[in-house]
C-alpha cells in the first residue's frame, strides 16, 4: 500500500500534502467514533487488509462528509497502525469498512437514511472498462415486469432496452420484446418470482449464456441464445429527425455518458466515442426542436455531459458559467475549486450550429448523475422541460417518479494493484465533489422533479417512434403548448418493487454514477 501513512498522497500525478504543517477539519465529538463491534478481528487476509486500510484512509481524506468520520484529527491518519488497530481489523472486507463510514454521514431529510448512498468499490475494473474504454461485459438487455390487460393482475417479463453491439442486439432482441421462457423455464412471471425475491431470474441473468424464447410485438416468435460477453459499446440508442406540423424535431436517445475526449490545448486522445457523438450531433444541426432521451441513462463521464451541453447551449450563452463544484473543507482551503484548478468553474464553449430556445428531456427514476448534471446546467440558459414517468407500487398506488437524485461525483482511487492479474485490482470511488448550476441549484439528493408525468408503456414502441408515449408527449407540447395526452394506464404499466429493481436489472455498477476523467490524469466522476 503506497504512501498510506506518509505526509503526502500521490494520486494520478496530483500531490496532496497535509498533516506535517497544518491541521485539517475535525469532528465535533471529544471521543473517536468506534466501529460497530470490537470483539472479532479479521487480519489473516493480507491483501484484504491492504484494501480495508486504503478504503478507510482515502474515504476519510476525500469524502464530502469528511467531518463526520474518524479520526477526529486528519493528522492522525499519519500515525502508524492507527487505522488497522483502531478500526479496520474489525471488518471482514473493504466493502464493510466503506458501508460503515457511509453510515456516519448526515441523514437525508426525507428518507432518514445516510446521505452518502453513492460511494463504492469497483473490483475487477468494471467502471474503467465500461465508462472510460466503452467495453462493457454483459448480455446487453435491461428487463422489467409489465402488467398488461392480458396479464392483469399478473405481470410478464419484457425487454425495455437493448444495447447496440451486444450479444442481445446481434441476436435480434429489441425494446418491446416479451420473454416467454429462459432456459425452457416459463415460470418467470411476477407472481412466481416476486415471493422469492426474483432469485431464479437473478441467477439466470448472472449466468454465462441464456436460451430465450421471445415474442415480438407483432406476435412472431424467436428462439435464440445470448452470451454474457464483452463488446464495443455504442451508447446511442437512436438518433433521427422527425417532421411534425412543419417542425424539424431532433431526437437523441442514449443510455450512458461513455467518456469522450475533445480538443484541449491541441493535445487530445481521439476516441471512437467522440466521433460517435460528433457525427450524430452534426446530423441534428438545423433542427427547430430537440428531444434528448435519458430515461435509462444512469450517468458516466462528466466530460461527456460538458461536451453535450456545449452543443445544446444557445450561441448567445457562450462563455457563460456552466457549473461550479464544492469539496470538503480541507480541499476547499487547498484551493482545488478556484478558477483554473482541478474543480474550478466550468464555462460553456459553444459547439456546432444547433440553436434552440428550449429543450425536452425524457427521464425516469433511472435517470441519474451525469444525466442530471446535464439537465441542471441547461436550466439557467434556456427553457428545459422534463417528461417523467408514472408507476404503481405494491399497494397499487400511483407513484410520480423523480429522477434518481445524485448531485455528487468522484474519481478513481486505486487501493489494490496486482500487476500479474489486473482483474484483481480494486478501486475506490468516494463521493468527493458536488456540482451547482449558474443559479446555485444542485442539492437534488431526492431527485429532480419532472415538468409532467406520463404512463411510459401506454403506447409501447421503440426509441424514436413518434407514437411512443414519452416522445409523443414532447411533440404534443411543441405543437399545442400542452402536455395533454390520455392519462389512463391502459396498454401496460410497471410494477414497482425494490427487490426487483435491485436484483434483476442486469446492469453494471456504473448505474447512478458520474465520472469525470480529466486529461487522462485525475479521473473525476459523478
Amino acid at each position: 500500500m503506497k504512501n498510506l501513512l506518509s505526509c503526502m498522497v500521490l494520486l494520478a500525478g496530483i500531490s496532496i500534502t497535509f498533516g506535517c504543517k497544518k491541521s485539517a477539519p475535525s469532528i465535533e465529538e471529544d471521543t473517536q467514533i468506534a466501529p460497530p463491534q470490537k470483539v472479532e478481528v479479521y487480519t489473516t487476509d493480507q491483501d484484504e487488509n491492504v484494501i480495508k486500510d486504503s478504503v478507510f484512509y482515502y474515504t476519510k481524506l476525500f469524502s464530502l462528509w469528511q467531518d463526520y468520520m474518524p479520526p477526529k484529527d486528519l493528522n492522525d491518519l499519519n500515525k502508524p497502525d492507527l487505522i488497522r488497530n483502531n478500526y479496520t481489523q474489525y471488518f471482514k472486507r473493504g466493502e464493510h469498512v466503506l458501508d460503515w463510514m457511509m453510515s456516519l454521514t448526515p441523514k437525508n431529510d426525507q428518507t432518514g437514511q445516510p446521505i452518502d448512498r453513492y460511494s463504492y468499490l469497483d473490483r475487477e475494473g468494471l467502471v474503467s472498462d465500461e465508462v472510460q474504454d466503452a467495453i462493457p461485459t454483459r448480455f446487453g438487455i435491461e428487463v422489467f415486469y409489465l402488467m398488461t390487460e392480458a396479464s392483469d393482475p399478473n405481470a410478464d417479463l419484457y425487454i425495455r432496452m437493448v444495447e447496440r453491439n451486444s450479444s442481445a442486439w446481434q441476436a435480434g432482441l429489441r425494446r418491446g420484446d416479451r420473454i416467454l421462457s429462459i432456459e425452457g423455464d416459463t415460470k418467470i412471471d411476477w407472481d412466481t418470482q416476486q415471493p422469492t425475491g426474483f432469485r431464479t431470474l437473478n441467477n439466470y441473468l448472472n449466468s454465462p449464456s441464456l436460451q430465450l424464447a421471445i415474442q415480438k410485438p407483432d406476435g412472431t416468435l424467436l428462439a435464440t441464445t445470448i452470451t454474457n460477453t464483452s463488446f464495443v459499446g455504442n451508447p446511442i440508442l437512436d438518433a433521427r429527425i422527425i417532421t411534425s406540423n412543419g417542425k424539424r424535431i431532433g431526437y437523441l436517445a442514449f443510455n450512458s455518458f461513455v467518456a469522450t475526449e475533445k480538443p484541449e490545448n491541441d493535445t487530445w486522445v481521439k476516441t471512437a466515442m467522440y466521433y460517435v457523438f460528433e457525427e450524430v450531433l452534426k446530423g441534428l444541426q438545423g433542427v427547430d426542436e430537440l428531444v434528448v432521451d435519458l430515461r435509462y441513462n444512469g450517468g458516466g463521464a462528466v466530460v461527456t455531459a460538458e461536451y453535450l451541453a456545449d452543443w445544446f447551449v444557445p450561441s448567445a450563452k457562450n462563455q457563460e458559467l456552466m457549473y461550479t463544484s464544492t469539496m470538503n473543507g480541507y480541499f476547499q482551503r487547498e484551493g482545488w475549486t478556484r478558477p483554473g484548478r482541478e474543480f474550478g468553474p466550468v464555462y460553456f464553449k459553444k459547439r456546432g450550429s444547433i440553436e434552440l430556445k428550449r429543450i425536452y428531456f425524457l427521464v425516469s427514476h433511472s435517470t441519474a448523475s451525469a444525466s442530471e448534471l446535464l439537465m441542471n446546467v441547461m436550466k439557467p440558459h434556456m427553457d428545459v422541460y422534463m417528461i417523467g414517468t408514472n408507476a404503481v407500487d405494491n399497494s397499487d398506488k400511483l407513484v410520480k417518479e423523480k429522477t434518481y437524485g445524485k448531485p455528487v461525483g468522484f474519481w478513481e482511487v486505486p487501493v489494490f494493484e496486482d500487476i500479474k492479474n489486473p482483474r484483481r485490482n480494486v478501486s475506490l470511488y468516494p463521493a468527493s465533489f458536488k456540482t451547482y448550476n449558474k443559479r446555485g441549484e444542485g442539492d437534488y439528493f431526492n431527485g429532480m422533479e419532472p415538468t409532467t408525468h406520463v404512463w411510459e408503456y401506454r403506447d409501447f414502441f421503440d426509441f424514436g417512434d413518434p407514437r411512443e408515449t414519452m416522445l409523443q408527449a414532447a411533440i404534443t407540447h411543441m405543437n399545442t403548448g400542452s402536455f395533454v395526452i390520455p392519462s389512463t394506464r391502459s396498454g401496460g404499466f410497471v410494477r414497482k418493487n425494490k427487490a426487483m429493481d435491485e436484483r434483476i436489472q442486469q446492469r453494471s455498477n456504473t448505474r447512478g454514477r458520474m465520472f469525470k476523467f480529466n486529461n487522462g490524469a485525475l479521473r473525476l466522476q459523478e
